[in-house]
């Protein structure tokens, strides 16, 4: 796994993650077990303002579920979180409808979220709502996508005052044996092991007027929001991680070259190699690790084919990808996965 810039989150997910989990059991030491084991304590909850590492979030959830013991959990905190306090969710509010609350406060998502963001697309009858992560490779990340994709659910439903239901949502990693329950909760298809991960729903719904709408207290807010943004210390996500998150988002349909993945930064080629190599990186090489990663990450799942596999990381055949893949482990995946599993 690459080293990861600390990517911050908000405290207030972490306090009303434990709520949820003081809800769900009357073991008076669940909570405590849960804190410590994400390097956490009691003062993390409850400050105002204050915010914790991305990766120790991760690792409470993975927790709560284990204490629990239902995978559902992150999924269900998700559409339990109704009172989202964040500087992006009071903008959205303020917004004059579904559609303009999305793109008001996506700027924003930085300041409550430094690990996912997100962008829409468009068509005739749909609007996706796709989210991206600084770190796709963060432990137990699966959980907080899941946490993640409920939590904006909830909060679109609340926007709206509406409880409608989406017409698909995707997950980029595989599925859980919990799927059955998880797509109960969402009321909807759900698609695991996508491309990305993705809420789509119907075009019609981002046009619906909020009546919280106050175009006065937006332009405060955003004021604020901007304010917030030109104070913040959060580092830009490392090179590494920004070339790896878009060779990953274009996979499996093809694999970007080089110039292509410098267009996509805003970079001439000559700057993307010089900054590159600045950072003793070459192309080649995050191109080599990444799929060496993925590959180990996919055998780690044993209903992914071996087959199926070397096609997701672009390679013309199992042979090459069996190839490379003893050239990265010193084994065959086959071996791999048997000591794996």
């Amino acid at each position: 796994m690459p080293t990861s810039p600390k990517e911050m989150v908000s405290a207030h997910r972490l306090s009303h993650l434990a709520a949820e989990l003081k809800r769900r059991t009357n073991d008076p030491t669940a909570l405590p077990r849960a804190l410590q084991a994400a390097n956490l304590s009691k003062n993390d909850l409850g400050q105002e303002g204050h915010q914790i590492y991305a990766e120790d979030e991760a690792r409470f959830i993975q927790e709560a579920v284990a204490i629990v013991q239902d995978k559902t959990f992150a999924a269900t905190a998700g559409l339990n979180f109704t009172k989202n306090t964040s500087i992006p969710v009071y903008i959205a509010k303020c917004s004059e409808n579904l559609r303009s609350a999305l793109q008001n406060a996506s700027r924003y998502t930085v300041l409550a979220d430094g690990h996912f963001t997100y962008h829409t697309e468009t068509s005739e009858d749909d609007v996706t709502i796709i989210l991206c992560e600084y770190n796709p490779f963060l432990e137990f990340g699966d959980r907080v996508r899941e946490f993640m994709v409920f939590t904006i659910l909830t909060a679109m439903r609340n926007l709206t005052g509406r409880s409608f239901n989406l017409r698909e949502i995707k997950f980029s990693h595989e599925p859980p044996d919990c799927h059955d329950a998880i797509a109960r909760l969402a009321k909807c298809p759900v698609v695991f092991g996508a491309r990305r991960t993705e809420l789509k729903l119907s075009n019609a719904i981002l046009d619906l007027p909020l009546t919280t709408y106050d175009p006065s207290l937006l332009r405060h807010l955003e004021r604020y929001g901007d304010s917030l943004l030109a104070e913040l210390k959060q580092p830009e996500p490392s090179l590494r991680l920004r070339v790896e998150a878009l060779l990953i988002d274009h996979l499996p349909e093809r694999l970007l070259p080089a110039p292509e993945v410098a267009a996509e930064l805003g970079l001439s080629s000559r700057t993307f190699t010089r900054r590159l190599s600045q950072a003793g990186l070459t192309f080649s090489g995050i191109l080599d690790e990444l799929r060496g990663k993925l590959a180990k990450t996919y055998l780690a799942q044993s209903e992914t084919s071996i087959s199926q596999i070397a096609f997701l990381l672009g390679y013309a055949d199992q042979a090459a990808f069996t190839t490379a893949f003893k050239r990265w482990s010193g084994q065959t995946p086959k071996a791999y996965r048997e000591t794996s599993i």
